[in-house]
């Protein structure tokens, strides 16, 4: 029999293996953790049922103080944690297992008696938290969705509670969730989504259709709008975005390129013996036939609004 820690206050033991729960030592800080891997969807299925009892049982009996019920569930909690800490664990567990610790999570999440416990915020926001890692290390099963499944449920949800029902009541949470859903699977599926509505009985029973018009509209037109044949940026926004210079500016340097590029060495001589006051002739600067090409490459940028 194998006996190893894993962080909570509670034991549990199966298939030949002794989980001792001590909250001194993680999960992930033993070497041992990979014992575990045909044993996650016992344990989950285990603190499922404890997180059942909660609710049911617990939250309703006056001998068990409140103090060992946030206990029990801090533990239960960093258990789940602890394990989808683990990706190589995390991705053992089953759907139907993960269906029903996700189920058993909101429900206590939606459960008031919870906030009601010592530290109820932090707790709520634990549970928050766990749900988040629960999906980004859990097994995902992207392609085997069954969209017209997901389709018909989302048609019964808008057909028993419609977007106008919701202006009387205190949040609207499941209905944004509801569309937020619908609005990632029409980016995914594209146009094809409309052919799942083909298995829904009576679908104009619902807003369903229409919502998906409504959405893939939205999304085509933002496609179009970042295409490459899109709108172009006006020169002020171009000039702005590149930090390029005005057009009066532009042409100064113009004219100063011009006069650089165009001068010869005798009139620049004789501009600088003009204006020296001092005995010495100062050195006459030299422009490499290199150099004045790059100096007209700048300007031809600077006259057609391209960043230098």
């Amino acid at each position: 029999m194998h006996t190893f820690l894993v962080p909570v206050g509670i034991s549990y033991a199966f298939g030949g293996v002794f989980i001792i729960i001590s909250p001194e030592l993680a999960l992930d800080g033993d070497q041992k953790w990979y014992l575990l891997l045909s044993h996650v969807n016992q344990i989950l299925m285990l603190i499922t049922m404890q997180l059942r009892q909660v609710t049911t049982r617990y939250f309703g009996d006056p001998s068990i103080p409140v103090e060992q019920l946030r206990t029990l569930l801090r533990c239960h909690l960093a258990t789940v944690d602890s394990l989808f800490h683990h990706p190589t664990l995390g991705r053992e567990s089953s759907r139907e297992t993960l269906r029903e610790l996700i189920q058993s999570l909101l429900q206590l999440l939606l459960d008031e008696r919870t906030c009601e416990l010592p530290d109820g915020e932090n707790v709520i926001r634990a549970i928050n938290s766990l749900c988040v890692r629960i999906i980004d290390s859990a097994n995902g099963t992207l392609n085997t969705y069954s969209l017209d499944v997901i389709l018909l449920d989302c048609h019964h949800f808008l057909k028993a509670f419609p977007s106008p029902s919701w202006k009387q009541r205190k949040s609207d949470v499941p209905l944004r969730t509801i569309k937020t859903m619908l609005h990632v699977l029409c980016r995914l599926q594209g146009s094809s989504i409309l052919d799942f509505l083909e298995n829904i009985p009576n679908k104009d029973d619902s807003e369903l259709e229409s919502y998906l018009l409504r959405t893939l509209k939205t999304i085509g037109g933002a496609a179009v709008a970042s295409a490459p044949n899109s709108r172009r940026p006006s020169g002020s926004e171009s000039r702005s975005k590149f930090g390029l210079p005005s057009a009066a500016t532009r042409e100064k340097l113009a004219e100063i390129f011009k006069k650089v590029a165009s001068k010869q060495p005798e009139e620049a001589k004789n501009d600088r013996s003009t204006t020296s006051t001092s005995d010495e002739p100062e050195p006459r600067p030299t422009i490499s036939a290199n150099e004045l090409l790059e100096i007209k490459m700048r300007l031809e940028r600077i006259k057609s609004g391209q960043p230098l």
